[in-house]
């Protein structure tokens, strides 16, 4: 059967997640500290209704397509290949 090693998270995996969610704070306090009190409820959840359907279609995209169905439809793939290459091996 094929062996596909362990599963476990290293320093460098740690540090990718960390950094990632660094970034993504830094830049939504700076938002935050940027804008304060410049816009209504309304801009912040509607655009100020100025947004154009490309903008609007990406998110919509992005929402329908998270990150976990994005990884398991690859892993369930890759699993599949490993599975059906080594009968052609054996």
């Amino acid at each position: 059967m094929l062996s596909l090693g362990t599963n476990h998270f290293g320093i460098l995996d740690y540090l990718a997640v960390v950094l990632t969610l660094l970034i993504s704070l830094a830049i939504g306090i700076y938002h935050a500290i940027k804008g304060r009190g410049k816009q209504s409820s309304e801009d912040l959840l509607m655009g100020g209704r100025q947004m154009s359907a490309i903008p609007i279609a990406c998110s919509m995209l992005v929402t329908y397509f998270s990150a976990i169905a994005i990884i398991g439809m690859f892993l369930f793939h890759v699993q599949y290949f490993c599975k059906h290459s080594s009968k052609l091996i054996l």
